[in-house]
């Protein structure tokens, strides 16, 4: 591997390590003070039966096995949330410490990689500060369902780590390491199937494997891309599991929502505007929704101009300068699987997308702005100075940003201040202030979400269940008919149908209902859980005894079924109705 600088003393590192956790605290610490926020937390920790029983047989099997829940197959991640859930209960607090912790290893693991690959210590571990401190990172720490994003990045350094020593000597040991520590990391978030595509970079600078002014290097190369091979086909493997995963779950739009003109066109504006708010972050929000309409098209052809221009100057310095070409390609390779180019959900970007491939975007710009002061001659006071005024403002500005992720309310109001025609934003601020019982305030969020979207069913449902909240259930009972109609599929329309039906007393409609989401949705608890209360409703205990053992089986911890169930024999033993046959 290169060698570039004399090694740093011990001193050098603890003072660079010291001041990399003070930087994280600094900006972050408030997270710990923090609720959880409406958006995926919910579904992923406080109200997930398999999470909230911690670690059980049970939980430990779904986690290994579940593949079309969340639109991805991370049991890792999902291990971690339990773990998280046996340490600390729903107290959030502990969770989001989980992940500023992970944050401050992943930091200080940057810098030992840097440093281990270059022997830079100063530009190591300004990389690093910009990486812990910088605005745009404040979505994947301050949120606790983004632990998949800290915790994968965990594997991917360690990964590297690995393999750099594998580098060094290689053996069937230390290749192990990296293929378990790989694997792992895949486990957690598949977003590191771009890795041995970065390891293939490192090969070329910092490692310098390929020797290519040496004679054999055709040979030599070829070995070390063959060497890949075990972990491209585990990159392979996990993007086959999540394209699975996002097809069971509904996650992949098809091509009649988001058109492929539209995708092609989008993704380079998704680009330079990472580029922009890298250096300017501005206008930051949690949620960037996708428009269904083609970007003008000036807008699109000058975006992937801008990319093509620094695509060639990186190619150009690729000798000169190889840790330009590195890792610019880093941040354009490690962002492709969530470019949208197969659009996954319904927004354009996202800020935590950007939380592995700023490394290879700021290793650009510290390791050129470094050879430049020192091709000028500028001091090195003046360097560091320049430096902490960079890093003083990115502080400043992500504790600002993670005070908008406080609480739900606070989260979705900002991203309306800072976007235009947010259906997303409109819909979850809406279902925020239906749980702080803010109900007119809630239905006129909903309104104006399906104003910009009128087939946006998640919005249909919810604006269904702000009107039945009100006892308005025929206005109620047609949002639901228009979502099933928007998506035959949905198994909450049916569920929320048949609610509908039972509250009027329509009973055999409600049932008729309620079998159909059974039908799309056989693990569903609600559904057996309402058949049950309508066939209670009915006299026919024992179908209902039924229905709510269905539910006990799914979630064992379901205090309204259990009570529903000990109501149901108490008829029977009383001499109720029977069962029908």
């Amino acid at each position: 591997m290169a060698v570039e600088a004399k090694r740093a003393s011990a001193w050098v590192h603890g003072a660079a390590c010291i001041g990399l956790t003070a930087a994280v605290l600094l900006a972050f610490h408030r997270v710990v003070t923090f609720d959880f926020v409406g958006y995926d937390d919910p579904e992923v920790v406080t109200n997930n039966p398999h999470v909230v029983q911690g670690f059980t047989l049970n939980s430990v099997a779904w986690a290994a096995t579940s593949v079309g829940y969340f639109a991805n197959w991370f049991p890792v991640t999902w291990y971690s949330h339990m773990l998280d859930v046996k340490l600390f209960g729903l107290h959030a607090g502990g969770h989001h410490a989980t992940n500023l912790a992970l944050h401050v290893v992943n930091a200080l693991l940057l810098y030992w990689l840097l440093y281990r690959m270059t022997s830079r210590a100063g530009a190591s571990a300004m990389v690093a500060a910009l990486f812990a401190v910088h605005p745009f990172h404040v979505e994947t720490v301050a949120w606790v369902s983004e632990r998949k994003g800290v915790l994968s990045t965990t594997f991917w350094l360690l990964t590297i780590l690995a393999y750099v020593r594998y580098a060094a000597s290689p053996n069937a040991r230390r290749y192990v390491a990296v293929l378990a520590l790989f694997a792992a990391g895949l486990m957690t978030k598949p977003m590191l199937v771009t890795l041995p595509c970065v390891l293939l970079l490192l090969d070329y600078w910092p490692l310098a494997r390929y020797r290519f002014a040496e004679t054999g290097w055709a040979r030599r190369a070829a070995r070390i891309v063959l060497e890949k091979a075990p972990l491209f086909a585990l990159a392979a493997a996990i993007s086959i599991a999540t394209v699975v995963a996002q097809e069971r779950s509904g996650g992949l739009k098809s091509a009649e929502q988001f058109p492929l003109a539209t995708r092609l066109a989008n993704a380079p504006i998704a680009y330079v505007t990472y580029l922009a708010k890298t250096i300017v972050p501005y206008g930051l929000a949690v949620i960037y929704p996708q428009s269904y309409a083609p970007p003008e098209r000036w807008k699109a052809i000058g975006a992937a101009a801008i990319l093509l221009i620094v695509t060639v100057a990186a190619v150009f310095l690729a000798r000169r300068r190889p840790y330009v070409f590195v890792g610019w390609c880093w941040f354009v390779g490690a962002l492709i699987p969530v470019s949208q180019l197969v659009q996954v959900g319904s927004h354009a970007m996202a800020d935590r997308y950007t939380y592995v491939p700023h490394i290879g975007l700021f290793i650009v710009m510290v390791w050129l702005a470094a050879d430049l002061a020192r091709g000028r001659s500028v001091p090195v006071w003046a360097t560091v100075a320049g430096s902490s005024v960079v890093i003083a403002i990115f502080c400043a500005l992500s504790v600002r940003q993670s005070e908008y992720w406080r609480d739900s309310v606070s989260l979705y109001t900002r991203a309306l201040d800072v976007t235009t025609g947010n259906r997303i934003a409109h819909n979850n601020l809406g279902r925020s202030l239906m749980d702080l019982g803010r109900v007119d305030e809630a239905i006129a969020h909903y309104e104006e979400a399906l104003r910009i979207a009128p087939d946006y069913e998640t919005a249909r449902m919810n604006y269904g269940n702000a009107l039945v909240s009100t006892g308005r259930w025929d206005e109620a009972r047609a949002q639901f008919e228009k979502a099933a109609e928007i998506d035959p599929s949905s198994a909450p329309a049916r569920t929320n149908l048949g609610n509908v039906y039972m509250q009027i007393g329509q009973l055999e409609k409600a049932i008729e209902q309620y079998k159909k989401g059974i039908e799309l949705e056989p693990n569903e608890t609600e559904t057996y859980n309402g058949l049950g209360a309508c066939y209670f409703q009915m006299g026919k205990y024992g179908d209902a005894a039924t229905q709510f053992e269905k539910v006990l089986a799914i979630n064992p911890g379901h205090e309204k079924a259990r009570r529903n169930l000990a109501a149901a024999r108490a008829k029977l033993e009383t001499g109720g109705a029977t069962s029908s046959p």
